[in-house]
């Protein structure tokens, strides 16, 4: 075997065989495209098991044809063929944006050409067709188990089976489609010196040959390499500086001491990649509650009101900004200042810091789709203020989700204004099936003036709910104006 190995050195400097031949000679062309071909079988089966690429994110869609957005239809799968494989070689020869490395968003994703990736895609071409009909060389196998992977893999996306479009879950082709661009390129320079040998009439063999196609690699190559280079080093600037300022904010998070935590889905995996032991509350040096649900549809609007308030400051980290939920996003501006913290695209960070300490204010009274009522209660529809009438024994109530150790004390506030004056009454108590508790009701005389009214208990029990209940008298209906309801926990 020594022997043999030292002959085709030999052949190889007398020749000029480059190595690809040898390796192909010796592997021969059914083991070369067998063997990838059934390695890339079984790890279709291997990710058909995963929910990476068995059951997409969405995000991914516009990979798999049937779930993409085009029309199911002729004309819309000629349309992705021809996208998505030009995807293919953007992401092939094309430098990522640096938001689209950490992202991973298809809409970031935007398959432009320039003139290096229209250069290396052409020899691409060039490449794979002239080896398919060098059958008797080297490159043939090589071309053709290109192709065959390619037109696997773009059937198998056509079908819903895996995606297609974006060469990071298409690595098995990433050398095969970089040497065929290698050889398209040495084809290309190969055809400019013959070409110029026809038009000046010059030996190929001479030096005057050999310096022209030098001068024609340094006119055509280096220019590309210059060009793709420049855009890579912006690319790595831009990830250089990403990278500083994502360590900054895991910095952040992990310096702060907020009594709870907010993210979702995407946070949280992110999390345990990049600080594995931040979530074993064991470790903490502080209690802290998480909620690791997505605000919608994950957590119900009483889950998050529930959440919200058991805390007094709550940290922030989210894929989405919370402000694309807009229902959530009102129940923590009615309780929190919210401050934006330096961080990154795509992973939002910010405090909440709640405005008055454990105090959670209360739609107001005069929204019916947010305050119970019991008995006859309605909108004066006539006045400009939408002042509630409550019949004789009539009463309306809001609650909130809080966990109530015994000993504590609440306090349900309201502002009220009736002109003519009338008695109102309020009260707080427990709300649900716990053991009935709460305070006795105040009444007062409100007049033209706003009045604010408080009503206060020192619950003996522990209760999930709480309610803030305005009273009619018995006797006598009341027509009044109430705004800025809430209930405070005193500690």
């Amino acid at each position: 075997q020594r022997v043999r190995l030292r002959v085709w050195g030999a052949e190889q400097r007398e020749g000029g065989e480059n190595f690809l031949k040898v390796v192909g000679a010796e592997l021969k062309a059914p083991l070369l495209i067998g063997i990838p071909i059934l390695a890339l079988g079984l790890g279709l089966i291997l990710f058909f098991s995963s929910p990476e690429l068995g059951a997409p994110r969405r995000s991914l869609y516009p990979l798999y044809y049937p779930l993409s957005d085009l029309p199911k239809s002729l004309e819309g799968a000629a349309s992705f063929i021809a996208t998505r494989t030009i995807w293919l070689f953007r992401s092939v020869f094309g430098i990522y944006r640096a938001e689209f490395i950490q992202s991973l968003r298809m809409e970031d994703y935007k398959p432009t050409f320039n003139f290096g990736i229209a250069f290396l895609s052409l020899s691409f071409v060039i490449g794979t067709v002239r080896s398919l009909f060098l059958t008797k060389s080297h490159r043939f196998p090589l071309a053709l188990y290109t192709i065959l992977v390619v037109a696997a893999t773009l059937t198998l996306s056509l079908i819903g089976k895996y995606p297609y479009g974006i060469v990071r879950y298409l690595l098995f082709l990433l050398v095969p489609i970089l040497f065929l661009s290698s050889l398209g390129v040495r084809d290309l320079l190969d055809w400019a010196g013959r070409l110029a040998g026809l038009l000046t009439g010059v030996d190929r063999n001479k030096k005057v040959w050999r310096t022209g196609i030098t001068l024609s690699f340094i006119v055509v190559v280096v220019p590309l390499f210059y060009w793709q280079g420049r855009i890579a080093y912006a690319t790595a600037k831009k990830a250089i500086e990403y990278n500083r300022d994502w360590a900054s904010e895991l910095e952040a998070i992990q310096a702060d001491q907020s009594s709870g935590m907010v993210w979702d889905y995407y946070s949280s995996n992110l999390l345990n990649y990049a600080l594995p032991d931040y979530t074993r509350t064991d470790s903490f040096k502080f209690p802290r509650d998480f909620m690791v649900k997505n605000p919608d549809p994950g957590v119900t609007i009483e889950e998050w009101r529930d959440y919200l308030n058991r805390h007094e400051t709550i940290l922030c980290l989210m894929f989405n900004p919370l402000e694309r939920y807009p229902d959530f996003y009102e129940e923590v501006t009615k309780r929190f200042r919210v401050t934006p913290l330096p961080g990154v695209r795509w992973w939002y960070l910010s405090r909440w810091d709640r405005i008055d300490p454990f105090e959670n204010r209360l739609p107001s009274p005069n929204d019916f789709t947010t305050w119970d009522k019991v008995g006859d209660v309605k909108i004066d529809s006539e006045s400009a203020e939408q002042r509630l009438i409550l019949g004789p024994g009539a009463n309306l109530y809001q609650y909130v989700r809080w966990t109530i150790e015994p000993g504590t004390e609440v306090i349900g506030s309201v502002t009220l204004r009736a002109d003519p004056p009338t008695r109102v009454g309020v009260s707080v108590e427990r709300h649900g099936d716990t053991p009935p508790e709460g305070s006795a009701r105040k009444w007062v005389q409100i007049g033209p003036e706003p009045t604010r009214v408080e009503a206060a208990y020192q619950f003996t029990k522990e209760h999930k709910m709480i309610r803030l209940r305005l009273w009619a008298p018995e006797e006598s209906e009341a027509t009044f104006n109430a705004t800025e309801a809430s209930l405070r926990q005193v500690q």
